[in-house]
């Protein structure tokens, strides 16, 4: 069974999420002023993403619940 946690946020600064090496699972567009990105959480990491700063986001982590423990399972997003 998966969940998933939807959130859409504005990023203030240079900076919005930056990581590197996107997975390629991932699929990211633009639409109607929002960047779509999609990824899927697994228990040794957390998911790359990469996207514009200003522009405001709305990313869909996907997650099996074998792959959610004690140390995934907040992810904290830093206003810039």
């Amino acid at each position: 069974m998966s969940s998933q946690i939807n959130t859409l946020f504005s990023a203030n600064g240079e900076t919005a999420v930056k990581t590197s090496d996107r997975n390629d699972s991932d699929t990211d567009m633009e639409k109607d002023g929002i960047q779509y990105v999609s990824s899927t959480l697994e228990s040794g990491h957390y998911p790359d993403i990469t996207v514009k700063a200003g522009i405001p986001i709305k990313w869909t982590i996907h997650a099996e619940k074998s792959s959610i423990n004690g140390c995934n399972y907040k992810i904290l997003l830093p206003r810039r």
